[in-house]
């Protein structure tokens, strides 16, 4: 399969004067950000599989950012932004500045299980499930990006390496896969930031 190069530029559309530091917690990206992402996955993904964007998630309020439908299954995209330095500890706690991140590896967790809980009501239960935690507005380490259990942290711009991995499902597959998803994960609209 054939590199794939793609210039990753996610905007910072915040608002003047909103400091997402000071909150506390990683922050859903504005709509032009989530936008510029989904274009990157979109990229990404052109002639080998199929996206969806902004799901609903099946068993909760929550909304599903990023599915891609590709070779080696389906791939559950999370994108977040904060501020600071990513730590990689351990391969189980994911810190960015002082603060503790993995809440946000169990909220991937639970966004891939209720994939892997739709694929196996559609028959494709032989499909495996990857979920990528995409940081946005983060100082990452040398190694940019790595693996927190079967889950990946990476930036933007590592998506293009995630999603075009080989794998064996064929065209006919990955299309009834994605069919099947769109059908059971209704489209959720973008709600902006909110200030707190």
């Amino acid at each position: 399969m054939p590199e794939v190069a793609i210039t990753v530029s996610i905007p910072d559309t915040s608002r003047p004067g909103h400091d997402v530091r000071h909150q506390g917690v990683p922050q859903r990206l504005e709509p032009a950000a989530e936008h510029a992402v989904a274009v990157v996955v979109d990229r990404a993904v052109a002639g080998v599989g199929h996206c969806l964007h902004h799901r609903r998630h099946p068993r909760s309020r929550g909304v599903l950012d990023h599915l891609a439908v590709v070779p080696s299954g389906v791939v559950v995209i999370d994108t977040r932004r904060d501020h600071g330095q990513v730590h990689l500890r351990a391969g189980r706690h994911l810190r960015v500045g002082a603060s503790d991140r993995t809440r946000l590896l169990r909220n991937l967790e639970r966004h891939c299980e209720a994939v892997r809980w739709l694929l196996d009501d559609l028959g494709h239960s032989h499909i495996a499930v990857h979920g990528v935690l995409c940081l946005v507005g983060v100082t990452w380490p040398e190694r940019r990006g790595g693996r927190f259990g079967p889950h990946e942290v990476v930036p933007p711009s590592a998506l293009v390496g995630v999603v075009r991995r080989t794998g064996t499902i064929t065209e006919a597959e990955r299309t009834a896969i994605a069919i099947g998803l769109s059908v059971a994960l209704p489209g959720a609209s973008i709600a902006p930031s909110r200030a707190r």
